[in-house]
């Protein structure tokens, strides 16, 4: 080193030992710079980790209050109809101008308490039906937020216009089971089992994903 070769002096004692302090500060702070970046980063991805958590139980929280509100619209459909057909009837003739006469079927007065009950129960179902379609779309309109911050948050692609696998699956997933319930029709009944085994994999597959971002958040990746 060229400090050998120099005689030894107050002055030059001093300086390297201000060389040395500088240069230890200089790591520290280099140091201390890249720990903090790292938990900054670190408790970032944490945050995003619990507010991605936090969508998708609301979104399958909501997809399953659909599922109920379609089953409980079909079944309701299926029970009006049932006592449709149960009401009891009795021919009576009524005069027509020309002379003829007309027969038509009318509730049977003997059969009042048996009507009116058929009639109060469809009259409930009725009103079943009307309140789980109207639950039917608020819950379509709570999927579709929660859906559409989910897809913000795992996006396909990466700045770059990498694709992300697992981001890739989780939305076509997301696809698959919205597939399904626009496919539902009253003439048409829900595919349970694909709309159940769509959920599993969803929350098979989501909860996978974060416990594994997770662990990369743990060692500051």
């Amino acid at each position: 080193m060229i400090f050998e070769y120099l005689e030894p002096t107050p002055v030059l004692t001093a300086l390297i030992a201000l060389i040395g302090v500088i240069l230890t500060a200089l790591i520290g702070w280099w140091n201390s710079k890249k720990q903090f970046n790292g938990l900054v980063i670190s408790q970032s991805r944490i945050n995003w980790i619990q507010d991605v958590r936090i969508n998708a139980a609301k979104y399958l929280k909501h997809m399953t209050e659909i599922k109920i509100s379609i089953e409980k619209i079909k079944n309701a459909s299926i029970e009006i109809e049932k006592y449709q057909g149960e009401l009891v009837y009795k021919e009576e003739a009524f005069p027509e101008e020309d002379g003829e006469w007309r027969i038509e079927e009318i509730p049977n007065p003997n059969f009042q308490a048996h009507n009116d009950n058929r009639d109060s129960k469809i009259n409930s179902l009725k009103n079943e039906k009307s309140i789980f379609k109207e639950k039917l779309h608020l819950e379509k309109d709570r999927v579709k937020e929660t859906s559409q911050l989910l897809r913000l948050y795992l996006p396909k692609q990466d700045k770059e216009g990498k694709v992300n696998a697992d981001h890739k699956e989780l939305q076509d997933i997301m696809d698959e089971i919205q597939a399904i319930i626009d496919d539902s029709t009253d003439d048409k009944e829900l595919d349970v089992a694909g709309f159940n085994e769509g959920l599993d994999k969803f929350t098979d597959d989501i909860s996978a994903y974060l416990k594994q971002e997770w662990e990369k958040s743990k060692k500051n990746k």
